[in-house]
Parts: C-alpha cells; structure tokens; sequence
C-alpha cells in the first residue's frame, strides 16, 4: 500500500487514507453523482467480460439506488442476481443516504 500511496504523489499510506476523507474532489457530490461514477464503470467493464471469461450470463447487469425505504440502515452496497431467465437484469444498489457527508472506510 505504501508503494501505491507514494505513486500517487503522497508521503505515505497514513496520508493517501486522511486525503480521501479531506479531499471534495474524491466525493461524490450527491447521490445521482455517486450513482453516475459506478455506472461509468460498466460499459469498460462488460467490453472485458468476454476476455476474462469463457460463459457470461444472460441478465444484464446495472447499477441503481437502494430503495428509499432502506437508505438509512442499508449496507453501502449490495448485489441482486438477475433471473435465470434473462428477464430481470442483475443490480448492485448503492446507498445514496447522505452521499455527499458519508466518511470513506
């Protein structure tokens, strides 16, 4: 981690961890934000698959918000499987609660 830190420009690991709690350009600045970033991930991602693996799912995969209901005591994130099927995409769901104050771990 150290070797990370410091090709990042930072004296060490101890700084990189207290830049990611201090830094507003490395927080998302809402929850639509935080939503938008991860799926910027998925086309590069699913462009891949085929690389990396020899059989892919049928469901589609997307990203979307815990629901409403759950915000305030869901995980930061959590994995639905698609139907067997096809006919229901798979989804990670992101808690957007209180996105823009949230501390990283």
């Amino acid at each position: 981690m150290q070797a990370i830190a410091q090709k990042l420009g930072f004296a060490d690991f101890k700084t990189f961890r207290a830049s990611l709690k201090t830094n507003p350009k490395l927080r998302p600045a809402s929850g639509e934000a935080l939503l938008a970033a991860y799926r910027g991930y998925l086309t590069p991602m699913q462009a891949r698959l085929p690389q990396l693996f020899g059989r892919l799912p049928k469901a589609a995969f997307e990203v979307a918000a815990v629901p409403e209901f759950l915000e305030k005591t869901s995980a930061a994130a959590y994995y639905e499987p698609g139907a067997p099927d096809g006919s229901r995409p798979g989804a990670s769901a992101f808690d957007t609660w209180n996105a823009t104050d949230r501390k990283p771990l």
